[in-house]
């Protein structure tokens, strides 16, 4: 509160009124700041939405898949060290092809438990 001569005081209602004008244009700013804020929100979301159905284009997805496995192709071929994870994936990709037949395999070539005969008591 600010000190003022004793002549100077204004009346109450004038205070009142300046408060109250100052109340409403104080309201004012903070809509038109929300308000402002709402606009770069929704400009936000509708980047946002947009950049999702770029996504989800199955054309883009095909060209970034290619453009990622012809990097790490170079980048794989230029490492030497890097030869043996190769040969590792390779191995992998063999065993994961071959797993359905060994366990056909091993399915077969053992005998039902039912079939075993039971010892003697």
């Amino acid at each position: 509160m600010t000190v003022r001569a004793v002549g100077t005081m204004l009346p109450r209602s004038q205070r009142k009124q300046d408060l109250l004008l100052a109340s409403q244009l104080a309201r004012g700013q903070v809509i038109g700041a929300f308000g402002e804020l709402a606009d770069r929100a929704d400009l936000a979301v509708y980047r946002v939405v947009r950049i999702r159905v770029w996504l989800s284009s199955p054309l883009v997805w095909t060209v970034a898949s290619a453009v990622g496995a012809l990097v790490v192709g170079a980048r794989l071929r230029r490492v030497p060290a890097l030869r043996l994870l190769r040969w590792g994936w390779l191995a992998w990709r063999l065993w994961r092809s071959a797993a359905p037949a060994l366990a056909r395999y091993r399915a077969a070539s053992q005998t039902p438990l039912h079939s075993v005969a039971r010892p003697a008591p």
